[in-house]
């Protein structure tokens, strides 16, 4: 696993990009995440991330998801998802699950 990962599972880290090296779309407007995927042996199809996303009350605002391009083994791949309710704004969001 690449130093400043996170282990999720035997196959699967992650990193919190800092957001300085993303930009939400105008259509995320409750908010955006960026997060950088690594795949120690790939996942050809990509890989699937489901996130909670919270106000600055910890309050849960729900859940959005994502899919990355294709990873080859020992790589990563930056993916930035976001949601397009309009029930208040996103501060902070949490991995809820990561899928190859």
């Amino acid at each position: 696993m690449p130093a400043g990962f996170s282990f999720w599972s035997f196959d699967l880290a992650y990193r919190y990009m800092d957001t300085a090296e993303y930009d939400c779309t105008e259509a995320q407007v409750s908010g955006c995440a960026g997060v950088e995927l690594f795949s120690a042996a790939g996942c050809p199809a990509g890989i699937t991330v489901t996130m909670d996303i919270f106000d600055d009350a910890d309050t849960n605002l729900g859940t959005i998801g994502g899919k990355s391009d294709p990873v080859a083994a020992g790589t990563s791949v930056k993916l930035v998802i976001g949601g397009d309710t309009t029930s208040a704004a996103a501060t902070s969001a949490s991995i809820k699950d990561l899928t190859c």
